[in-house]
């Protein structure tokens, strides 16, 4: 059921919503003058934190494997092979349409 794009979602935009969902409830924790809701929102800070530091980590693994992305349209070295190159590639695409 789980893939990758939903790891991706949830990794990457859990830190962002986290941290503006945890503002908010503290914000509410002081008003309400509740120190609960205040450790609530501290909670969700700290999940926040390490989903944050779980997004980084998989990020840094990511970024150092897009040289294995075969892309044989932008990649040069297989248009060079074909006898042409990445940007008569495209010409050739335009003219077709």
């Amino acid at each position: 059921m789980n893939n990758d794009a939903h790891l991706h979602l949830v990794l990457n935009h859990l830190p962002i919503l986290g941290v503006l969902f945890g503002l908010l409830t503290m914000m509410g924790g002081y008003l309400l003058k509740n120190p609960s809701v205040k450790r609530t929102a501290l909670g969700m800070f700290a999940i926040t934190f390490v989903a944050a530091l779980g997004s980084m980590v998989l990020a840094q693994r990511v970024g150092s494997s897009g040289g294995e992305i075969r892309h044989t349209e932008i990649r040069t070295g297989v248009a060079a092979a074909a006898g042409t190159t990445a940007g008569e590639n495209a010409n050739t695409q335009e003219d077709d349409d």
